[in-house]
């Protein structure tokens, strides 16, 4: 199982994420684009700065105010073509993997489902291009983020026509839609819905206050059973593992090197 951590372009230069992974033991870096955005960024140096360190590659596309299912076309257009330009860092990167969030935040819990079918229609459409774009050099790959793509069976239907297109399982996500619905989210439910698509986990701990749901928390630092998260993604045969942690506690220290390292050791020792 290869283990990652998250780099923000807006935290510092990707070099400075790069050399963190080398130095606490982990495996790939994965880039958010999101902004700054990420237009003067040389994906070839970032490609050979990979290979001096030894440190994989994968990119998490902007996601903040891009819309690949909006049901306006003209704006879906705009987002498609972001996520083209993304793409197209990801392939001069040599990075494994796009990880894509596929929403219109405008219309979530929007009552017309007429709508929202309208968007995930063009979703589809974006999806597949990209897909095609991406050949077999880069994984382009969805994560379930909240309604209309908030539960396994939302996903599962998505996802069915795209037999090109991978899945990513975040599990403060998922516990954050099933709070909103008056659940706990429920990680057998996931695993049975989603079979060969499921190609990437972002692991995190959570916890559950009377606010809601307080994800992105370094391993260790809340309540999410860690063991079974990772139990089932060996057993979907999932061997990316994305430490998807902001924050060192629940206070939102920022994590330190120390934090890493723990969280890599917490994860690969039980």
């Amino acid at each position: 199982m290869q283990l990652g951590l998250p780099w923000w372009i807006g935290a510092g230069q990707p070099r400075q994420g790069l050399e963190l992974a080398a130095e606490t033991g982990y495996d790939f870096v994965e880039l958010s684009l999101d902004a700054p955005w990420p237009d003067g960024l040389d994906p070839t140096d970032l490609a050979d700065t990979c290979d001096e360190l030894g440190v994989g590659l994968g990119i998490h596309a902007p996601w903040r105010t891009q819309a690949l299912a909006h049901p306006r076309e003209p704006l879906a257009r705009a987002a498609r073509e972001i996520a083209q330009d993304c793409l197209a860092i990801a392939r001069t990167a040599e990075a494994s993997y796009i990880v894509f969030h596929v929403e219109a935040p405008d219309f979530r819990g929007y009552p017309r489902r007429e709508v929202l079918e309208e968007g995930l229609q063009t979703a589809h459409a974006s999806l597949q291009a990209l897909a095609r774009s991406a050949g077999d050099e880069v994984d382009v790959i969805v994560e379930n983020t909240g309604s209309p793509m908030g539960t396994p069976q939302e996903v599962a239907a998505f996802l069915d026509p795209l037999t090109e297109v991978g899945f990513c399982l975040d599990p403060g996500h998922a516990a954050i839609q099933a709070h909103r619905d008056g659940n706990r989210w429920d990680l057998d439910t996931w695993g049975h819905a989603l079979g060969d698509p499921w190609q990437l986990t972002h692991v995190m701990d959570l916890v559950e206050t009377e606010a809601g749901i307080r994800d992105h928390l370094m391993p260790g630092a809340g309540e999410a059973d860690l063991d079974a998260i990772l139990e089932a993604t060996r057993e979907a045969d999932v061997d990316r593992v994305l430490v998807e942690a902001f924050y060192a506690d629940q206070d939102r220290t920022e994590p330190r090197k120390g934090d890493w390292r723990e969280a890599r050791k917490l994860l690969t020792d039980g």
